[in-house]
């Protein structure tokens, strides 16, 4: 059986203008890339744990152009793709908030059924507003993409609320995880119990305990270090 080939898209770029939240009260900001690529990774790590050949079809830092991220999954004849974004309204604070997923429309019962296993996961996982799921036929990335493709809208960062949650890690492997497993549950891919990798772990332990690096380094030497750091991070989430 030939491996599922799945494309990943983390929206925009570093660079990309005007996409990022307005300042917070310590004057600094978050792009919106920021958390696109964030989330990618961590989906994409989670599928690499069942053998699912991950397509990154925005590795670059710069705004890689829509159609060279398409033609990459197309010519790699990915079997879905999932495009990352963060939305916004205007460009100051305000209530607008949700998570919401959009498709090219609603004609193809295939792709409805791949953007409700991934829509629905994301919900349950953030607890956000549910806005629902769109038809769109302007997105380029929906519409000349030769697969199920999803776009998701994954909370606003003109919400003050929810861009505090954007620019954290627990919310960033929420929504990837949860993305991952809606992958899994569309394909019908039985979930397994995996344990989080050993970078992971350490990540999640020094922003949770503010460790700086060489506590961190000391905390590894320890005899089964790698299985308590492990399980340490796991009860934090």
């Amino acid at each position: 059986m030939a491996k599922i080939k799945v494309a990943l898209d983390d929206g925009h770029g570093t660079e990309t203008p005007g996409k990022r939240t307005p300042l917070f009260n310590d004057g600094s900001f978050m792009k919106e890339n920021e958390f696109n690529e964030a989330v990618v990774k961590i989906t994409g790590e989670f599928l690499k744990k069942y053998d699912i050949d991950v397509i990154y079809v925005a590795s670059e830092k710069t705004d890689v152009s829509l159609k060279k991220r398409v033609d990459m999954a197309n010519e790699k004849k990915a079997d879905i793709y999932i495009s990352v974004h963060a939305n916004a309204f205007g460009d100051s604070w305000n209530d607008a908030n949700g998570f919401e997923t959009y498709i090219y429309s609603f004609d193809n019962s295939n792709n409805v059924k791949f953007a409700e296993c991934i829509h629905n996961k994301c919900i349950a996982a953030t607890g956000l507003k549910n806005r629902g799921i769109k038809a769109m036929k302007d997105f380029y990335v929906l519409k000349y993409t030769k697969m199920p493709a999803v776009l998701l809208e994954c909370g606003f960062m003109t919400n003050k609320k929810e861009a505090e949650l954007l620019r954290s890690y627990e919310y960033r492997k929420k929504v990837g995880n949860a993305i991952a497993e809606g992958i899994l549950q569309y394909f019908a891919i039985d979930k397994e119990e995996v344990l989080l990798t050993i970078d992971e772990a350490l990540n999640i332990i020094q922003k949770k305990c503010v460790f700086d690096d060489n506590t961190m380094k000391y905390l590894q030497f320890y005899k089964f270090a790698e299985s308590m750091i492990i399980r340490l991070a796991e009860a934090m989430i």
